[in-house]
């Protein structure tokens, strides 16, 4: 069974219930909303098919460090408040510890964002009329996780072990059906850009793996090919991938 579609209006439904002008889906649900938990739900297009973690962090030295696992689901906190800056650069560079958040973080005097995966989830430019959506925010590892489970059919076990080996490139695969997945976002309107083989193309995640001493972050990121996913992760600031926007509702 395909799917649900979060609308505009806050609602939920399948692709085909969707009134053109009127009542328009704008995610795919990934976790069901109850009666005591939020929805989750990502968003049909990419906020930017490329944008850098931080702009201006010191090469391998993060602004930014946070819990480094798939159990990770502070995606939100992680865009729009202060604890995921890390504080072990702001100890060692001296620069003051911020106090905007990466999702609203601009360099000063300019409109430029210091963190465009951030910046670029929180400011994807859909707009929902519904009071019970949120804001977009740019999931984390976990987050990434529950999707994938809950549309390409993974397994717990697909998922890597993240050790102090899960660096320098691909550390982990599983199979899937990438085609079936990205066709449940045409079908909505949207679109799922695969990978092709023997391209490194990536959708970032807003967890960072942290080495021991607490400066060199390596940024996580999800591939998605055709029939595989891999996980990889990369400690140079410079490194950009894909930005995919999350949404509870």
């Amino acid at each position: 069974k395909d799917p649900l579609c979060l609308y505009q209006d806050g609602t939920v439904g399948y692709a085909g219930d969707k009134e053109v002008g009127t009542r328009e889906p704008i995610a795919i649900v990934v976790t069901e909303k109850t009666a005591t938990e939020k929805g989750m739900a990502i968003a049909l297009k990419n906020a930017s098919d490329f944008a850098l973690f931080d702009a201006v962090g010191l090469m391998h030295w993060s602004r930014i460090s946070t819990q480094s696992d798939f159990s990770d689901m502070k995606g939100y906190e992680y865009t729009y408040t202060t604890v995921a800056y890390n504080d072990n650069y702001y100890t060692y560079t001296g620069e003051t510890f911020p106090t905007v958040s990466p999702g609203e973080s601009v360099y000063e005097g300019s409109t430029d964002a210091n963190f465009p995966a951030y910046y670029d989830a929180a400011h994807y430019p859909v707009t929902a009329t519904g009071t019970n959506v949120g804001k977009w925010f740019l999931p984390s590892l976990g987050q990434w996780k529950v999707a994938l489970m809950k549309l390409g059919k993974l397994k717990d076990s697909d998922f890597p072990t993240i050790d102090e080996n899960s660096y320098g490139g691909e550390f982990g695969t599983a199979t899937w059906d990438g085609e079936k997945v990205s066709k449940y976002f045409t079908d909505a309107g949207g679109d799922l850009k695969l990978t092709p083989s023997g391209y490194n193309f990536y959708h970032i995640s807003g967890t960072r793996k942290g080495r021991p001493f607490g400066l060199t972050q390596y940024q996580m990121a999800v591939g998605l090919y055709k029939t595989k996913i891999s996980w990889t992760a990369d400690d140079y600031q410079e490194i950009g991938a894909a930005v995919r926007p999350f949404v509870y509702f």
